[in-house]
């Protein structure tokens, strides 16, 4: 049966909507124009129609086989000229290129050869050069006998004036060591209006300080010592737990409760005492030192 009988007893509408195929795809396949359509659609619709309407269509299928044969093996001719095209033509730019590496090449052996010739001439010069030089330059005799006459040296130049002020320099650098002494000995004793805080236990140490002449608070926190220098004012202080030495120019205090509790002190005059807690309100008016 062809297909062109089905459409005109089922109608085209019928048969598209039926096999879910386009009017324009049935159209092309009654019509056999084959190259609007691919081989796969063209076999698949007619395997469908075939299905559907339990029908054999060989004749329409066999013409189209014998149309894609053909097709192919004219694409396989045009893609064979198009091969060999390509090919002929990548052969034109490998030759291309091996002229330009050889050009360059025989251009290096030239530039190569031209200076190595240069240079080999320019040597030649400097030996030639040298040779000359060794040839006209005549050694210099030495000097000899050569006598060293020693300068005397003059003797008693040292003079009473210099030993006088030899003396005299002397005499002030005692001086001013005897003045360093009573600020610090060795020992890091505490001398004048300071006060120095010792952690012996090596923890790091709060300390707070309160001015009760100037009102001027600070704090500062470390396992070294620290000096308070009073400059004759009144200070009061605290320290936080842990094993201290407070000591002042005459006075030094190790508290007697040295762990678990914070330690007061005032200094007046240079010389520092220890106090309790209700003494240190009272010196700060009930304010402690709020810093």
């Amino acid at each position: 049966m062809k297909l062109e009988a089905l459409i005109e007893k089922e109608g085209i509408n019928n048969v598209a909507l039926r096999t879910n195929i386009p009017h324009s795809v049935l159209n092309h396949l009654r019509a056999g124009t084959f190259d609007k359509l691919s081989k796969l659609r063209v076999f698949g619709f007619l395997s469908i129609i075939e299905k559907e309407y339990k029908v054999e269509l060989s004749e329409l299928r066999d013409e189209a086989k014998a149309y894609y044969e053909e097709n192919e093996k004219q694409e396989g001719v045009l893609l064979a000229a198009e091969d060999q095209s390509a090919y002929g033509k990548g052969n034109a730019d490998i030759y291309k290129w091996l002229m330009i590496g050889g050009a360059v090449l025989a251009i290096w052996f030239l530039i190569s050869t031209l200076s190595k010739t240069a240079k080999d001439d320019n040597n030649t010069e400097v030996l030639s050069e040298l040779n000359e030089s060794n040839e006209t330059v005549a050694p210099t005799p030495v000097e000899e006998n050569i006598t060293v006459t020693p300068t005397p040296v003059a003797e008693n130049n040292i003079t009473d004036t210099n030993l006088t002020d030899m003396n005299s320099t002397m005499d002030a650098n005692a001086s001013v060591a005897d003045t360093n002494l009573t600020i610090a000995d060795n020992n890091g004793s505490v001398v004048g209006g300071s006060v120095m805080i010792k952690s012996d236990n090596a923890k790091s140490l709060w300390k707070g300080f309160l001015n009760l002449d100037t009102k001027e608070r600070f704090n500062r926190q470390g396992s070294d010592d620290y000096t308070l220098e009073t400059k004759g004012q009144k200070w009061v202080f605290v320290t936080g737990n842990g094993e201290i030495n407070v000591a002042s120019a005459t006075t030094s205090i190790v508290p007697k409760e040295n762990r678990g509790k914070k330690h007061y002190f005032v200094v007046e005059n240079g010389e520092v005492k220890e106090i309790d807690r209700k003494e240190f309100l009272k010196l700060t008016q009930g304010k402690g030192l709020k810093l």
